[in-house]
């Protein structure tokens, strides 16, 4: 299975999985707010570790980590 379609469904997985569970935690009386901000920063955290990079609009990306591919010590340029 290819990696991004693995990405893929583990998303949708965690995402189906926190939803539900605001969902029962309202269904349970517990306060709208507080479920809500909970489930917004459990998403988040969890989709922030694999997050890489973000293209804001049409040509402008951020890209966060380490380059991929970085030329020896011995090789720069003066």
């Amino acid at each position: 299975m290819p990696v991004d379609r693995w990405k893929t469904i583990k998303g949708i997985f965690y995402a189906l999985l926190i939803t539900g569970l605001a969902v029962y935690s309202v269904y349970s009386d517990a306060d709208p707010t507080a479920v809500f901000l909970s489930a917004t920063i459990a998403m988040l955290v969890v989709f922030g570790v694999e997050l890489r990079e973000v293209e804001l609009v049409r040509g402008i990306t951020l890209t966060f980590g380490t380059q991929k591919h970085r030329p020896p010590d011995d090789q720069e340029d003066d």
